[in-house]
């Protein structure tokens, strides 16, 4: 090691010693000596600024930190703690752009979509700060995120109970992790995903997706279906027009029902033009007017969150009309959309004796010599 390189190192040490000790000012002098030996080094800055911090001198901190960010522009570390003071300071724009250039260099830490969740909860942008809670309970399960998503949906207006139901189903889906890698796939990966031939089912709840869902399982397509961490997040995503989670689902899958995928059909077969659609219905409105009601009942208090979230509406009891509305014109405008594709569009309505031979006839596989899996039908029909 040179002279200089040895000198920085001893100021360094030595302003580490300080601080620990309490000796800012001592710590303070022996940095900026370390600067001057060896201005390009992000780390003495970044140490001089946590020293400035401590005293209570946030816009200096604030401007030695930056200085740590130009040097190093690509580390999570630095933006994140950037993110912090500022955030101590009330100047949530900043830290929100440097919460999100942290993630940008790190998208694996939970951490950092915590911070940005909080500065997010702070400016009242409540569903921005739920995804990116979600988003860090996906990576890592922490009773800290949990509180903290806790306090925005109470800020939504979900009762104590309903609150505390909506995290129970959230910790039990996360048992099973939805993303391997929240890294960006490499484009000729991505590329060849696009041209799979997926299987998306695009009914709306309560016309038998669950059943669609292990039939598809029992086909042999690595299915995608409900989860509640994962797609009550993705259902925010896309009302923001945000997308990129949704690729990294589907990537990952062969066949998916439930929501969000009713929401998205027309992109899905835009940027997955080799893949199939399969709209279950009821057998009437009525009927999945009924089951809605039902299951509304069973959700209990989180049932208000739930539907508000998917449909936009409160109780079906209450608002019926718009209920059948919805159910109506989403089936009709599917059937509008693949009217001149349709060998991309299969109809399945499992009361009227729709069965394999239907099913399989539209994915080309061979019949299952099973019966049919009619699941969830005592619960909500």
């Amino acid at each position: 090691m040179n002279n200089e390189g040895t000198s920085t190192g001893k100021f360094l040490k030595l302003g580490n010693q300080f601080k620990k000790e309490g000796k800012l000012d001592e710590a303070i002098a022996l940095y900026r000596q370390a600067i001057n030996l060896c201005p390009s080094f992000a780390w003495y800055y970044y140490e001089l600024g946590g020293v400035l911090a401590k005293k209570g001198l946030l816009e200096e901190a604030i401007f030695e930190y930056c200085k740590a960010v130009k040097i190093n522009s690509e580390s999570s570390f630095f933006c994140h703690e950037l993110g912090k003071i500022l955030q101590s300071k009330g100047e949530l724009n900043r830290a929100i752009n440097y919460y999100r250039r942290a993630i940008e260099n790190q998208p694996n830490l939970a951490i950092l979509y915590r911070s940005l969740g909080d500065a997010l909860f702070q400016k009242e942008n409540y569903s921005e700060a739920i995804i990116n809670f979600l988003t860090a309970l996906e990576i890592d399960y922490s009773p800290n995120t949990d509180g903290k998503l806790k306090k925005t949906y109470l800020k939504l207006g979900c009762t104590e109970t309903g609150a505390d139901l909506l995290l129970s189903r959230i910790k039990e889906s996360n048992q099973q992790k939805t993303f391997k890698c929240r890294k960006t796939e490499a484009p000729d990966k991505f590329q060849q995903e696009l041209l799979k031939p997926k299987v998306f089912g695009i009914g709306l709840g309560k016309t038998g997706t669950t059943t669609l869902g292990a039939c598809l399982n029992h086909l042999n397509y690595k299915h995608y279906g409900w989860s509640s961490l994962t797609n009550y997040k993705l259902i925010y995503q896309i009302k923001l027009g945000d997308f990129d989670d949704v690729y990294r689902v589907v990537n990952q899958y062969d066949s998916f029902e439930d929501y969000p995928w009713p929401f998205i059909y027309k992109l899905l077969d835009e940027k997955y033009p080799n893949s199939k659609f399969i709209l279950t219905i009821r057998k009437c409105y009525q009927i999945w007017l009924k089951s809605c009601l039902n299951h509304y009942l069973r959700l209990q208090e989180r049932a208000a969150y739930v539907y508000k979230l998917i449909y936009g509406l409160d109780h079906p009891q209450d608002f019926s009309d718009d209920y059948v509305k919805f159910y109506e014109t989403h089936n009709q405008e599917v059937i509008d959309y693949f009217k001149f594709k349709s060998d991309k569009l299969l109809i399945v309505c499992w009361e009227e004796g729709d069965s394999w031979a239907k099913l399989c006839g539209f994915l080309g596989k061979k019949v299952p010599n099973i019966p049919l899996p009619h699941l969830m039908k005592s619960k909500t029909s």
